[in-house]
Order: C-alpha cells, then sequence, then structure tokens
C-alpha cells in the first residue's frame, strides 16, 4: 500500500515537472519566433537616473507590444558630456551599423545632428524626444510644449515676485532647441512685468568647468534675488550652488529628476515645471511601432506638463506624473 501511494505521488510529481519543462519549451520557442525590434535610445549627458523615468515608459510600452507578438528590446545609451555633438554622432553611427532597428534620440545640439542627418539616407526609423534638431525637419519630435513650459514658469514666477525684483536666467546648453523654446516662452511672459532680467552665460574659457563652479562665480560677482534653471543639470547645480555660499536666493526651474522634487519638497527651490518623461518613452516607442499614428502638433498635447511648488506637490492630481512608479 506504501509503494503504491509512493508510486502515485511520484508519478504526479513527475507530470507536474514534466508539464513544466514543456511549457517552459513552448514559451521559448514562442519567443524565439517573435518578429524582434532593437531600439536604441541615445540621450545626452552621463546621469543614467536623470532620464529613468523616459526608459521606463520606452520599457513600457515596448512590454505591451511585445505580449501583441513583436519583442521590442529597449537599449539606453548616454554620453559622457552633454554638450560633446561628435560623441552623440558617434553612438548613432554605430547603433546604425550595430543593425539597430529604430533609434530615439534626445539630441545634444540641433545644428549639428541636424546637419548630421541632412547627409544620410534614413535607413531605419528615427524620432527625436525632449530635445530635437530644430524646425522644418521630417523627423517626429515627442515633447511636452516647450515654449508653454517657459511661459508657465514665467507665471510661477509672476504670482509670486513683485516687478522690481532682479532675476538671472542660466542660459545653459543653448544649442538644444528645447532650452532655446523654454527660454523664449519665459521672457514673453516676462516682458514688460519684470524690471531686470539678465543672463548668465559661461565665458568661452569656462566651457569645461563644472556647471556648479560657473554659477557660484556668477552668485559671488553678481547679487539677484531669483534665478531661473530651464533644465536639470542648471537646476541641480545652482541648487548646490546656492547652498555652498549660503546665499539668499529663490530658485525656479524646469526640472524632473528625485534631486529637484526633493529641493522643491524642502523649498530650495521656490516653484518648478515637471514634463511627463514616462509618457514621452512610452508615445516614442508607439510611434516608432506604428502602434499609434499623432500628427507632429498632437504629440505635444499627450506629453502633459505641471507646475507645482511645495503647497502643490502632494496634490493627487499631480501625484501620477511626479512619482509615476509610487503605488
Amino acid at each position: 500500500m506504501k509503494k503504491s501511494r509512493f508510486l502515485l505521488i511520484a508519478g504526479i510529481i513527475l507530470i507536474i515537472i514534466l508539464l513544466m519543462m514543456a511549457y517552459y519549451y513552448y514559451s521559448i520557442q514562442g519567443e524565439e519566433n517573435k518578429e524582434k525590434v532593437s531600439v536604441s535610445v541615445i540621450v545626452y549627458g552621463e546621469d543614467t537616473e536623470r532620464w529613468e523615468n523616459l526608459r521606463r515608459g520606452a520599457e513600457q510600452a515596448a512590454e505591451k507590444i511585445s505580449d501583441e507578438g513583436t519583442f521590442v528590446e529597449v537599449n539606453l545609451m548616454t554620453t559622457m558630456s552633454e554638450r560633446d555633438a561628435q560623441e552623440q554622432i558617434y553612438l548613432i553611427q554605430r547603433e546604425i551599423k550595430r543593425g539597430a532597428d529604430a533609434l530615439i534620440i534626445a539630441s545634444c545640439n540641433y545644428v549639428a545632428v541636424k546637419e548630421y542627418f541632412e547627409t544620410i539616407d534614413r535607413s531605419i526609423p528615427v524620432i527625436f524626444v525632449e530635445s530635437g534638431i530644430g524646425e522644418n525637419s521630417d523627423y517626429q519630435f515627442v515633447s511636452a510644449d516647450n515654449y508653454k513650459m517657459g511661459y508657465s514658469l514665467g507665471e510661477e514666477i509672476l504670482k509670486k515676485e513683485i516687478s522690481k525684483v532682479k532675476i538671472a536666467v542660466i542660459e545653459d546648453g543653448t544649442n538644444r532647441d528645447s532650452l532655446l523654446e523654454r527660454k523664449r516662452g519665459l521672457q514673453d511672459a516676462l516682458q514688460e512685468k519684470i524690471s531686470k532680467i539678465v543672463t548668465w552665460k559661461r565665458s568661452k574659457n569656462e566651457e569645461n568647468i563644472q556647471t556648479m563652479l560657473f554659477l557660484q562665480r556668477e552668485l559671488t560677482e553678481e547679487a539677484v534675488d531669483v534665478v531661473v534653471a530651464l533644465d536639470n543639470t542648471s537646476t541641480e547645480a545652482i541648487v548646490s550652488a546656492v547652498q555652498n555660499l549660503n546665499k539668499d536666493v529663490k530658485i525656479y526651474a524646469i526640472a524632473n529628476t528625485e534631486m529637484a522634487i526633493y529641493h522643491l519638497d524642502n523649498k530650495t527651490i521656490e516653484s518648478m515645471v515637471v514634463q511627463n518623461e514616462f509618457s514621452m518613452g512610452y508615445i516614442a516607442i508607439e510611434q516608432l511601432m506604428k502602434h499609434s499614428e499623432y500628427a507632429d502638433e498632437e504629440l505635444k498635447n499627450h506629453v502633459t506638463f505641471i507646475a507645482v511648488d511645495k503647497r502643490r506637490l502632494y496634490l493627487k492630481k499631480n501625484q501620477k506624473l511626479l512619482f509615476p512608479f509610487v503605488k
């Protein structure tokens, strides 16, 4: 009796093992039989965490499409410098030669990258995110409306500051068309409403120094009431510079990193405009894979942004954009 029971249990275990092996085998076979698409995401700067929302959005869209029959692989690549267009172009050339099926690019220099693409045949789909290659381009650009983000930040300043304040606008990274549009929107919002606006821009011999050191020099040499940063790098750098020098300066910014949100929470940053980079990555993959067919103007409407300060930071309506991975 005991022997029969043992044989029955052993048989059941064996059947379960065989079923699991069969399931695993056919799952692998199914994956291997799927059409495979490799998407290289080439961004600027070496800080991969800064692009975490974009990457996760792209990967979630890729996972959804993979479940429907086409296996999409997303590979994020960064550069050593935020300013080196030749390094970014080298990565683009390398990925095309390696056989990438599509490219998603955040351009570090809209002039140089546009000139490069004007010299080559379009052999694979290419879409730009966050920073593109200027107007009159044949390539789609997925981003929130940069002009409107700049204008919205200007409105935040006008709500909280008097007209007599002196404002410094950090003009760093202006090889990116996104920053030029943000600055234009900011200027239009503040025009004739703020009496004194200055621009902080690197001199030629400061091109290779850390952004924080460049801003510490500016803070030391020119007294201002407000500093405006238009991207993540400038935002984090001005926060560090102000803290290092113990300056009593208000900071307004366009940014979306965890560090920037932390400094908004502790009121080091007064107000901030944040765009939905998760959605940006998601839509870029959908566009490349033809799972959505948005026109260029529609893309601006589908990537949203919010203006937020300490008081509005934890409002329910802002939570999903600010903390997309917290359930």
